[in-house]
């Protein structure tokens, strides 16, 4: 900001960013003809009226000013720190008088955005991107729930991996790769895993993939076989935060197992729960694992489905019961569905619950539950839970995996 020397008891106020370590603005003295002024005859001096703030001259013309926001934990958006300073001339023989000026710094409010188009392959960083006070987080694409129809893979898919970084350097206005990682589609024959999510810091053709990003996690497994497919890997993820996702529980027969949790920003995702069945016909599907930092899905037994993983925002996931299964909330698992040999038809899986740590309708979702069902019926996997969820496996049709998601949250400069 210029304040001219000439007008006295000026405000001004400045979106300054602040993060808690400290917010330096600059401003220029100029004068009455536009010229900045700081050094040679007649330049003015600073004192700082008060205990608080601290300036120096950083270059001809400027002076750099420190606001004091302290402690810097208890600081939040709105908060605004006021000093006066005085600008006095070097000699009196140049005809200038003392001026006073007060400047009132106000801390930004954060921004958040959220990418969540998987067709999308590029972003146009804001033009007040503030190198110092960012976070870009990920969560990578839930792996499709199996069946008998995938060649007898008939295991659940895996939940997506967590990575961030923070604080990174993007070129403000200048576009960036990104790419969001698609769920992976549940069994039948076109079961797959779920796709990578990642960010680059530039378009360049190099970064093309996941090792070569600037923050980018893994997607969960399909099944290969009646055994889970395994959650996201964070050893192969880029950030200087990573958690795995969980892993999906093991099918058997015609009954499925519960797909793996989302790792998100608390810790990474849990497994899903195994399925049951027995000579007698009762059989039981596995309850979807919860999001990150949540519990495990329980394995179904003689007597009932596995109840769904908790979450970290929730006490409980979905629970077992008659007809259709109870879903998750808040990013637990949906419960396994169970029957036995006197039903007369199966049972669907609850769905996984969609996440909500960053709002009400973003963060990392738990597993879909377990199908229950009995020979020669089939009976579906739960949907997985957004974002980043396995999809839970069933008799002929697992269900897909729930898609990742790139949230960037920073403060203006």
């Amino acid at each position: 900001m210029t304040i001219a020397t000439p007008a006295s008891g000026t405000h001004g106020t400045y979106a300054s960013g602040y993060t808690g370590n400290g917010t330096q603005l600059t401003f220029t003295l100029v004068d009455a003809t536009g010229n900045p002024i700081g050094t040679g005859p007649g330049a003015p001096s600073i004192l700082l009226l008060g205990a608080s703030g601290v300036g120096s001259w950083a270059s001809h013309g400027q002076f750099r000013y420190t606001p004091p926001l302290d402690p810097p934990s208890t600081v939040t958006p709105g908060d605004m720190s006021t000093a006066t300073f005085s600008v006095a001339p070097a000699s009196s023989t140049d005809g200038l008088s003392e001026q006073t000026f007060q400047i009132s710094v106000t801390v930004a409010a954060p921004v958040r955005i959220f990418l969540t188009a998987t067709s999308q392959t590029s972003w146009a960083v804001p033009s007040n991107w503030n190198a110092a006070s960012n976070e870009i987080e990920v969560i990578g694409g839930g792996g499709g729930g199996g069946g008998l129809g995938s060649g007898n893979s008939t295991g659940a898919g895996g939940g997506g991996a967590y990575s961030a970084v923070s604080n990174v350097a993007l070129m403000p206005e200048g576009p960036v790769t990104v790419a969001i990682g698609s769920g992976g589609a549940g069994g039948g024959a076109s079961l797959t895993s779920g796709g990578d999510t990642f960010l680059c810091a530039s378009t360049a053709p190099s970064c093309a993939s996941l090792a070569a990003s600037l923050v980018g996690a893994k997607g969960g497994s399909r099944p290969a076989s009646s055994a889970g497919g395994a959650g996201g890997s964070a050893s192969v993820g880029v950030g200087s935060t990573k958690y795995n996702g969980g892993a999906g529980g093991s099918g058997n027969g015609d009954v499925g197992g519960g797909g793996g949790g989302a790792a998100g920003p608390f810790g990474a995702g849990a497994a899903g729960g195994a399925a049951y069945v027995d000579d007698f016909g009762f059989a039981g599907g596995g309850g979807g694992g919860g999001n990150g930092l949540g519990s495990a899905g329980v394995a179904a037994s003689a007597t009932s489905g596995g109840a769904g993983g908790s979450s970290y925002e929730s006490s409980d996931g979905g629970q077992p019961g008659g007809g259709v299964s109870a879903n998750g909330t808040a990013g637990g698992g949906g419960a396994g569905a169970f029957l036995n040999e006197n039903s007369s038809s199966g049972y669907s899986a609850g769905a996984g619950g969609s996440g909500v740590e960053w709002d009400s309708s973003h963060g990392s979702g738990g597993g879909g539950g377990g199908g229950g069902g009995e020979y020669f019926e089939d009976y579906n996997g739960g949907a997985a839970g957004l974002y980043g969820g396995g999809g839970g496996s069933g008799g002929d049709t697992g269900a897909g995996g729930a898609q990742g998601i790139i949230v960037i949250t920073y403060t203006p400069f």
